[in-house]
């Protein structure tokens, strides 16, 4: 069990962020750890995961030969998910707003409502939905 502690900074100041998650390895960990996670659990090869976010802001934009290019701002009040193999569901309010294109797939997003069709398939309304990895 690896644990993160440290601060993460918002354009409105820095806050603390802890970071609980079950890892084959330290490289492992640092290769997928985001800080909007709270507790993320892997045994045995198998996803297993719960989740909590409280108040969030963030903001993302980039390209890369894997994800395509992707423009997101992202601002939430909350939510909670849960997530077994490739099911995820989420129940939150929030106001997402943007676009990713790629190789893998498409989502678009507008005020927490939108899809994602392609590797991730999934549907979210105003922060609350739910996805399906394929592969």
């Amino acid at each position: 069990m690896l644990i993160f502690l440290g601060n993460i900074c918002l354009p409105n100041g820095c806050g603390p962020a802890v970071k609980l998650r079950a890892a084959r390895s330290i490289h492992h960990f640092l290769s997928t750890t985001s800080f909007s996670e709270l507790l993320f659990l892997k045994m045995s090869g198998s996803f297993f995961g719960v989740g909590a976010k409280g108040p969030n802001a963030s903001a993302e934009a980039g390209f890369s030969s894997e994800d395509g290019a992707r423009a997101f701002a992202k601002a939430g009040l909350g939510s909670v998910s849960a997530e077994a193999g490739p099911v995820k569901a989420t129940v939150g309010l929030s106001a997402d707003t943007g676009i990713g294109v790629g190789l893998s797939g498409v989502e678009a997003k507008v005020l927490g409502t939108g899809f994602s069709f392609g590797r991730t398939m999934g549907v979210s309304l105003f922060g609350t939905g739910f996805e399906f990895k394929l592969w």
